[in-house]
């Protein structure tokens, strides 16, 4: 059994041994956790960039992107610490033909 200290890595271990199916209702808890800020100083900070983004591009940003970006930037350490993230967006998008697209959350 392996022992594990962090919710990301029980996350991909399971993500890795296709178990998705099988333990969806771990999987979905787990996304949730890992979602949730754990103090209101990561809240605030969250706010704080969500103000800098506005500040910087109020006036050329609809909420979708203004959404978006937020999200980027309140999770740059993840993205930082994980750079195999970013070469599947990349590839994901080189690889599309169409510019634009629709994002559906379930």
């Amino acid at each position: 059994m392996h022992e594990y200290c962090k919710l990301i890595d029980l996350l991909k271990f399971i993500s890795e041994s296709n178990l998705d199916g099988v333990l969806s209702e771990t999987t979905k808890l787990i996304k949730i956790l890992l979602t949730i800020p754990m103090t209101t100083t990561e809240s605030e900070c969250c706010f704080w960039t969500l103000k800098t983004i506005k500040t910087f591009l109020r006036s050329t940003m609809n909420q979708e992107r203004l959404n978006a970006l937020a999200m980027i930037s309140t999770e740059k350490n993840f993205l930082t610490s994980h750079p195999e993230i970013k070469e599947k967006v990349i590839d994901f998008f080189s690889q599309n033909k169409t510019r634009r697209m629709d994002f559906i959350f379930k």
